[in-house]
């Protein structure tokens, strides 16, 4: 089934959904409009049989922000509470629309892939020249390129995105390279789809997400064996090396990276004080952890605080920020209160602005989710919900539009190409259960 083969319907919602995944990476405004055009494009595909089958996804999907737009009815801020709600609305849009209107094919989906794969690259390889040019302009040697002042956000500022956020982005399009590397023959090709996975394990230590980098490692390694399942051993074996002899160079080149990964990790969550407090049955375990250096740890512990007291309902849509920065004079957290920080933990912030109902309905989400991905055995739902986990353990990632965005098109769009049975497969959908089979 190819473009010539879809309806004028099918036609302009695919193109929507292209332009949306183009634009991903770039300016929200612009990247916001044609979420919009993609809506727009797809509310006329709307069909019963779309309806039927993914009816119970749809309503398990859009909860959270049903329990988010309740808790507008009693925060004493309505303009700020209005605000979360709009740029939460892609929750519940884009399952309503796009999960009661996509039909799935082989042809739509290889191009929505495709879509991502050129929107994310492109974004790769333009911050990549825009470094090497940096870095040249102000006549550093190589060796002192891989600093801290270079890297990270720093490294991701040049499109405005959060270093974190992007790299899910980029996680999840080294995943699709990996799904297209064995499903296309063509050695062409495949030399192609091996450089922009080397543009994206590169970018990834660029970005220094740590979070997202062990996250992915990890899913490698998972998948193992069943990528040597459908390769030769020379093939994985060179993979593997190319993979450690970049983690060797950064570890190696880099002392910001190899502090990033210890030092640093060690400080933001004081586990050598957690665990030197728990051996000796310290009962000042909180005055252990608040030393005012602005740690995450330091937000969750006021987070808490502030859960103890209204753990049913919440403080309402948009109080996560007021209600931290009172708690936060209290304790005497000036290093947080300064920078504005919320709780960098999504879970925690739904707990804190709707209560135990939105921790509930995010949690429901996310295992209905894995459940289905599983039995599905769809590696590339498994990964995208083990990178949005694990970054919403550390962030807030869906209080802002660049997570919302991406969690809400993937999570649907991964779902409805996940089909459990091979019953249930829209025609043309062969060979979409494992993302590593070639057709």
């Amino acid at each position: 089934m190819g473009w010539v083969n879809l309806n004028i319907r099918e036609k302009i919602q695919l193109t929507g959904i292209c332009l949306f995944l183009l634009t991903l990476p770039y300016n929200r405004e612009i990247n916001q409009l044609f979420l919009v055009l993609f809506l727009l494009s797809s509310a006329p595909c709307i069909n019963r049989s779309s309806w039927q089958r993914n009816k119970k996804a749809i309503f398990i999907f859009t909860a959270i922000f049903g329990i988010v737009l309740l808790s507008c009815l009693y925060d004493p801020d309505l303009t700020l509470a209005l605000k979360k709600v709009e740029i939460k609305l892609a929750l519940l849009l884009v399952p309503f629309i796009f999960g009661a209107s996509y039909t799935p094919s082989n042809y739509k989906n290889d191009a929505i892939w495709i879509a991502f794969i050129t929107g994310v690259c492109s974004a790769l390889l333009y911050l990549l020249v825009y470094f090497i040019i940096h870095m040249r302009g102000l006549h550093l040697p190589v060796s002192q390129w891989l600093k801290q002042q270079y890297l990270n956000h720093q490294y991701s500022k040049p499109i405005d995105i959060h270093a974190g956020f992007f790299s899910c982005y980029v996680s999840l399009c080294l995943f699709a390279l990996i799904s297209f590397l064995f499903k296309k023959s063509d050695r062409f090709i495949r030399t192609g789809i091996l450089l922009l996975m080397a543009l994206c394990l590169i970018s990834l230590f660029l970005l220094t997400s740590r979070s997202v980098l062990i996250l992915t490692f990890g899913c490698l390694l998972c998948f193992t064996p069943f990528v040597l399942k459908r390769v030769s051993w020379y093939a994985s074996a060179t993979f593997g090396l190319a993979a450690a002899g970049l983690i060797y160079f950064f570890m190696t080149r880099s002392n910001y990276f190899e502090e990033r990964f210890t030092g640093e990790l060690n400080k933001d969550v004081k586990l050598s004080q957690l665990t030197h407090a728990v051996e000796d049955h310290s009962n000042d375990l909180k005055g252990s952890i608040l030393k005012n250096d602005g740690t995450r740890i330091e937000r969750w512990v006021a987070s808490m605080e502030l859960i103890k007291k209204r753990p049913l309902l919440g403080y309402g849509a948009g109080q996560e920020k007021p209600q931290l920065w009172k708690k936060y004079e209290e304790l005497g957290l000036t290093v947080s209160l300064e920078q504005h920080y919320d709780s960098h933990n999504q879970f925690i912030s739904y707990t804190i602005t709707s209560g135990i109902l939105g921790l509930i309905a995010f949690v429901v989400l996310l295992v209905f989710a894995f459940i289905h991905a599983f039995r599905a055995r769809s590696f590339l739902y498994i990964t995208f919900l083990i990178l949005v986990t694990g970054t919403c353990l550390i962030d807030t990632f869906l209080e802002v539009n660049k997570g919302v965005f991406f969690f809400a098109f993937f999570n649907v769009f991964l779902y409805m190409t996940s089909p459990v049975s091979p019953k249930a497969r829209p025609a043309g959908q062969e060979g979409l259960l494992v993302p590593f089979h070639r057709p």
